[in-house]
């Protein structure tokens, strides 16, 4: 089974002590790729789609990448462009600050440089194409319209679409552009995974019953709403299931918190378990990359967790 994922990938500056800002550490990230490396680490085929430059930041993210399992045949190369960069700082409850320098990022026109035609065969290849808000934040209109056209292909040629609304007020023009564009996407959607405090943000609504109400006219196969520390709810049909955290632990970083419990999501439906035990496996998934700093962790700390 493959999965790909469009999106942006970001060199990563973090601060082992985040009051002395002298001392940094090279990583990388992006809420797709995060998604991809750990749904890599589940046996799953990942393909990402995104695009670098020619410098050796691009090369040594790609190498990185390959490391991790993750295939590059459909990163487009920009000569002309750079890698996006961000930096990060975490405060003492593991909730973090995000920084970006990121407007010459050849992901940025990914879409237009590849082309519809091309993007689509691509993704033709895939079993579930999976992609986030940002992924059309940092995109013009011309390129959201195009990709827009791509997913109605895909999802008539019987393909899985997996999203999650990520919204960043940064990536957009205004909250209700996003807004718009999100109802535009939903319809599309086979499986959504979106975080309840950004859909509350993005959508101006209350709780969770507010947000299962407004997305009903969407007729969406899965809805997975991530709730942090409360666990996640799965709605289907018009039935709401909860899930909660199987074993609680105390958050060192955040980062990629919603990314690594997607993949574990995605993963473990693409094996064919069902949406609670998926979204189980999200959850452990998700308590393992809490509890170490950046969006990554080391391979050798990470333990695949039990399909049975």
């Amino acid at each position: 089974m493959k999965l790909g994922a469009i999106g942006e990938c970001m060199l990563e500056l973090s601060h082992p002590n985040n009051k002395d800002l002298s001392t940094s550490n090279l990583g990388f990230g992006g809420d797709t790729l995060n998604t991809l490396i750990y749904a890599s680490r589940l046996d799953i085929d990942c393909y990402f789609f995104s695009a670098l430059g020619t410098d050796p930041y691009s090369e040594w993210m790609m190498e990185q990448w390959q490391k991790e399992g993750v295939q590059t045949d459909c990163v487009n190369i920009n000569a002309n462009k750079l890698p996006g960069m961000y930096a990060i700082q975490v405060d003492n409850t593991g909730e973090r600050s995000f920084f970006y320098w990121r407007e010459q990022s050849a992901a940025r026109d990914f879409v237009r440089d590849l082309g519809a035609e091309k993007l689509l065969q691509q993704c033709l290849e895939m079993d579930v194409i999976y992609f986030s808000g940002i992924s059309l934040g940092i995109l013009d209109e011309e390129q959201r319209h195009t990709l827009l056209e791509v997913l109605k292909k895909l999802k008539a040629a019987g393909k899985k679409i997996a999203f999650d609304g990520n919204y960043r007020p940064k990536n957009w023009d205004s909250r209700e552009q996003a807004a718009n564009w999100s109802d535009t996407i939903l319809p599309l959607v086979d499986w959504y995974l979106p975080t309840l405090d950004d859909e509350q943000d993005l959508f101006q609504i209350g709780g969770q019953e507010d947000l299962i109400t407004r997305h009903a006219a969407h007729e969406i196969e899965e809805v997975v709403i991530k709730d942090g520390g409360n666990g996640c709810s799965i709605v289907m049909e018009d039935q709401v299931s909860h899930v909660a955290i199987p074993e609680s632990v105390k958050p060192i970083d955040t980062t990629a918190a919603g990314d690594s419990f997607n993949a574990g999501y995605i993963a473990a439906r693409m094996h064919g378990k069902s949406p609670t035990q998926s979204a189980l496996i999200g959850h452990k998934v998700a308590a393992q990359v809490i509890q170490h700093r950046g969006a990554i962790v080391d391979k050798k700390l990470f333990t695949v967790p039990d399909f049975d």
